[in-house]
């Protein structure tokens, strides 16, 4: 160390300090206490515009170097500022020179020599270019910013992990979801994940996982939980990308929530329509087929009739007739039945009771509830409970709640069970003063969730395949029912009963509202 001090002190130290001070990258000077400048580095020199001849600044003040009012008052400011205080300062300055504005970066500093006396020593870096580079960048950002924030959409960048964690999320984040941006970020209040979808989540992580193994953009469509608690459609563009051997996700998300429904409805509607043109032609082959079968049922059983008079009153052969002709007149009907379908618009109102009405029913749907194993209750009282209605509508409404519940009991029970019951039950009550029928069709299948308990009377709405229902069952019901005054209200325990009730104004009031009388036995 000492060798080294001795050999410093064998230089020419002026010529050590002049070097490293002329390749400093800013402007330093040094200025003694009569305010005048002992030094200048080759930076200043050149900002100022001097060949480097010494005695262009040697002993000067600032007003002799320095051009325009504003930066001489500046330079005078920091530096009696130094002088009174003896510490060192860091000041940024914007300075107009020659009209344009300048940025600069001082460093001004005491420096205290031995015999007391304090002078000024500064380091001064123009920061235009990186001022101006910022303010760039902040005008792009900005115009970034106003872009993204009129999108239909909402723009992001994430990490490719189980939460899809958000780095960057644009505020239209918050139409489309109802919370705001900020939440998702790094997962502050909950993830992207967390709003998807549960059915669709697995889905989308698959679609996502096999176009970063491809390096391929992807197009996603699928659910997110809104904040409020309904199911909202998005669709999503995004793609890989990988900076600094990070991979990333950067995308767009709308919601077309309104393109989704309208989409599914146009596709029910047709569903319906299908429906409809097939009920139709069901009802001309019906209305056919009745028309065919009914003028042979008519001579079979006037032949029964004819045969039942000619046997003697003892013969065994009557018990025979009488059957032909119960069954015949069964199955006339049930021709009765189809003829109203094929016609409905030939039908007026009528007072009817509503065994008949019940009766009539079961004997279209009997055999089928039979082949899959079915019991049937009915209670009806045994006073006559009639309705002022058009037959073949409510028989209508009856098939739809009956298909209903004997598929629901086949859901529950593919095969025969105790359980596997469908049961009618019919009471007379008051509303207002007026005489009212309720008519129950009960099931024991897994019944209806209370969260779609709301929804099941809307059209369209179905929680079966909808590639074999077309969701308007009970709308068709509830429809019937609101023509005839009435409306259908639905009960329903899941995993226990539904019990779905249709209740109608009464034809003829019967004396006193009854409660049903004991079940009959059930039919098989």
């Amino acid at each position: 160390l000492q060798e080294l001090q001795n050999d410093i002190a064998g230089k020419d130290v002026e010529v050590l300090f002049h070097a490293f001070m002329d390749h400093l990258p800013g402007m330093a000077l040094v200025k003694n206490s009569a305010n005048r400048y002992v030094f200048i580095n080759r930076a200043l020199a050149r900002f100022l515009g001097l060949r480097g001849d010494k005695a262009e600044w040697f002993g000067k003040g600032p007003a002799d170097l320095f051009r325009g009012e504003e930066m001489v008052r500046l330079i005078q400011e920091t530096d009696d500022e130094v002088a009174a205080t003896g510490q060192a300062l860091l000041r940024e300055a914007e300075v107009l020179i020659q009209g344009q504005p300048r940025h600069f970066l001082m460093s001004k500093f005491p420096i205290h020599l031995p015999d007391g006396r304090m002078w000024v020593g500064a380091v001064t870096l123009e920061i235009t270019a990186l001022r101006t580079a910022e303010a760039a960048l902040a005008e792009s950002q900005r115009r970034l910013e106003t872009l993204v924030n009129n999108l239909p959409g909402a723009v992001y960048r994430c990490r490719n992990d189980e939460a899809w964690t958000m780095l960057y999320l644009s505020e239209a984040i918050h139409a489309i979801s109802g919370y705001p941006a900020a939440d998702f970020l790094n997962n502050r209040k909950r993830s992207y994940a967390s709003i998807v979808h549960p059915d669709d989540v697995a889905k989308v992580r698959r679609d996502v996982d096999q176009a970063v193994a491809l390096d391929e953009p992807f197009t996603l469509e699928y659910r997110i939980i809104h904040a409020d608690g309904q199911v909202r459609w998005v669709w999503e563009r995004g793609r890989p990308v990988t900076v600094g051997g990070e991979l990333y996700l950067e995308g767009f998300i709308t919601d077309v929530t309104e393109r989704r429904l309208a989409e599914e409805e146009h596709h029910r509607l047709e569903q319906h329509i299908r429906e409809q043109q097939r009920l139709e032609a069901i009802g001309q082959l019906a209305g056919g087929v009745a028309h065919e079968i009914n003028n042979p049922i008519t001579g079979i059983i006037n032949y029964a009739e004819i045969l039942e008079e000619a046997l003697p009153e003892d013969s065994d052969l009557r018990e025979f007739t009488r059957e032909i002709r119960h069954e015949s007149e069964r199955i006339a009907r049930i021709i009765r039945t189809l003829l109203a379908f094929a016609r409905p618009e030939r039908t007026s109102r009528q007072d009817v009771t509503v065994s008949s009405l019940v009766e009539n029913v079961f004997a279209l749907v009997r055999t089928t509830l039979q082949n899959d194993l079915i019991k049937v209750f009915t209670e009806i009282p045994p006073q006559p409970l009639a309705v002022n209605c058009r037959p073949e509508q409510l028989q209508q409404l009856l098939l739809n709640l009956i298909a209903n519940a004997r598929e629901a009991l086949n859901q529950r029970y593919p095969k025969g069970d105790p359980n596997k019951i469908l049961s009618v039950h019919a009471a007379s009550f008051e509303r207002d003063g007026r005489p009212w029928i309720r008519l129950t069709v009960e099931d024991h299948g897994p019944g209806i969730p209370q969260a779609d308990l709301p929804h099941v009377l809307n059209p369209f709405f179905t929680t079966k395949n909808r590639t074999r229902h077309a969701g308007l069952g009970l709308t068709v019901a509830q429809s019937i029912a609101a023509d005839h005054g009435g409306r259908i209200r639905i009960e329903s325990r899941p995993g226990e009963i539904t019990l779905v009730h249709v209740e109608l104004p009464a034809a003829n009031p019967p004396a006193a509202p009854t409660s049903p009388p004991a079940a009959n036995a059930p039919r098989a």
